[in-house]
């Protein structure tokens, strides 16, 4: 027995989880992958006593595996176990994982609060280069959702806080790890969305977006969230740089990307978000430029892909009206 093996059937022996026939057929579960894994670091968490647990999410790959136990009752006690690539693994911490948690089901149900409390949890992290990132996809999506909002003046003012907050937050994630063109591709969008909310700070912000679009596309190529985020600066961007012909070029390709990266396995804190969120934005570029029927036909695409994203309901609603 390895010791990927023994370590998996302790923890869940002590657990107890029902449902399953000791520890051993657990561990057997994400073991086959993780004797494959490139490991960068094995890390194992407890949760206050008599907590009562079940195992909420279950990932594997290649390049890793992950276990995450979510405390439910009184009980018995939860341990969180963590095996991740070294990309995204070196910064990594319990509040990393429990803000991604919840990122990712505030994305599928595209649910403001849920964004703005992964938000508050990377926020209590540490300074690192994850953190940072983590938390300005965060306020960045939060963003998205509140200008999918009534226009108040209360919604304004949220939006003009979730903006700043993003790019405080991708500032710095770029300033600790210059070398990942995703956090770039996140700030030109977000720099991109501020001259949108005032055209004035095209002049010193215009140069700013174009640097950081460079900089992501020639660090992250093949990267689809990257020609993602490109593509959604040219749909909220001014004419000059590009406009919805362009923006649709660019979301089309990465259409493509998302398709190839989502056959391939991934790390459970490395990024897989804005697929179905891409969909959509292709379906709204086709209403902008007066092609209703392939609109519709990606905002059932993007349902198709997650019958939760609420963007695509919305768009198929209004339809109706």
């Amino acid at each position: 027995m390895s010791w990927l093996a023994k370590i998996g059937a302790k923890r869940f022996e002590d657990l107890g989880i029902p449902g399953f026939d000791g520890g051993l057929e657990t561990a057997k579960l994400f073991l086959p992958e993780c004797q494959r894994a490139s490991c960068a670091r094995i890390e194992v968490l407890t949760l206050p006593q008599d907590e009562v647990c079940e195992i909420h999410r279950i990932r594997m790959g290649v390049v890793g595996a992950f276990v995450y136990v979510r405390q439910m009752m009184f009980g018995k006690l939860a341990l969180l176990l963590l095996v991740s690539a070294p990309a995204w693994a070196a910064d990594v911490n319990s509040l990393t994982v429990s803000g991604i948690v919840e990122f990712t089901e505030a994305y599928q149900a595209w649910d403001g609060k849920g964004f703005l409390k992964a938000s508050a949890t990377f926020m209590q992290a540490p300074d690192s280069f994850t953190n940072q990132y983590w938390r300005g996809a965060a306020d960045f999506h939060r963003l998205l959702f509140l200008l999918g909002e009534p226009d108040t003046a209360t919604n304004r003012r949220l939006s003009a806080k979730a903006l700043d907050e993003t790019i405080t937050s991708l500032e710095r994630a770029v300033q600790l790890r210059p070398e990942n063109g995703e956090s770039h591709a996140l700030l030109g969008t977000a720099y991109g969305m501020s001259i949108a909310a005032n055209p004035v700070r095209a002049v010193w912000l215009g140069p700013r977006v174009m640097d950081q679009e460079k900089q992501a596309r020639k660090m992250s190529p093949d990267n689809p969230r990257v020609l993602y985020l490109d593509g959604m600066s040219r749909f909220y961007g001014p004419a000059l740089l590009g406009g919805k012909t362009k923006a649709l070029e660019l979301l089309l390709a990465a259409e493509k990307l998302f398709a190839t990266e989502a056959a391939k396995p991934a790390s459970p804190v490395e990024p897989r978000w804005g697929r179905s969120t891409c969909l959509v934005y292709i379906g709204r570029t086709y209403e902008a430029l007066g092609k209703p029927a392939e609109a519709e036909e990606y905002y059932r695409k993007a349902l198709a892909l997650n019958p939760r994203d609420r963007l695509a309901q919305d768009e198929l609603e209004k339809r109706k009206k």
